[in-house]
């Protein structure tokens, strides 16, 4: 039997693609080939913020950083990672009390940058979760074993799953939103 249910943040209880490497004049395949080399460091705490991944990328290309153009590109991504977080569908949070009435541990373990979850407190979700793992304050991303083996510990070893092992543990992770869509159509 399932004592504990973890889920997956973006792609999984919300949405999280802004492409922009148009708009710093790098062109997208270059950006994107070097936004996605920096994947890891960006996930496990390794930049202070979004700003400074930009600036190292566009240093990289050969670009002078233009500083106004990547705070604003700062705080539309803050606006545009903090909405899945307002904006949260029935469906999940329907899925998400239901869990909670059977009684069972709900986590959250999330490859993160600080400002994707920089709203995560003032989220309707957070109080449904009885742990949240963000990735750039453990300094692990998934599918890191340390990550998942620390977290599922964490689980086995609470109150309220008391006898639990990490075999009783349910992770969800990007394909449950396709799954609740088909059920509702």
């Amino acid at each position: 039997m399932i004592e504990a249910v973890f889920f997956d943040l973006y792609e999984t209880l919300g949405n999280k693609k802004i492409p922009l490497g148009e708009r710093l004049g790098l062109g997208a395949e270059r950006f994107r080939e070097e936004w996605r080399a920096r994947r890891r460091p960006r996930h496990t705490g390794a930049y202070r913020d979004y700003r400074a991944v930009l600036r190292e990328i566009c240093e990289t290309m050969g670009e002078t950083p233009d500083e106004d153009l990547i705070q604003t590109l700062y705080t539309e991504r803050c606006n545009a990672k903090t909405a899945p977080l307002r904006e949260i569908r029935r469906d999940i949070l329907g899925l998400l009390e239901d869990l909670e009435e059977m009684k069972l541990r709900i986590g959250l373990i999330t490859n993160s940058e600080p400002e994707e979850v920089s709203a995560w407190p003032r989220s309707d979700l957070a109080p449904f979760f009885d742990d949240a793992v963000f990735s750039h304050k453990v300094r692990y991303m998934k599918p890191d074993p340390d990550l998942i083996i620390d977290t599922c510990n964490k689980a086995v070893h609470a109150e309220k799953v008391e006898g639990a092992t990490a075999s009783k543990i349910l992770d969800i992770g990007e394909s449950a939103l396709l799954y609740l869509d088909s059920l509702t159509g």
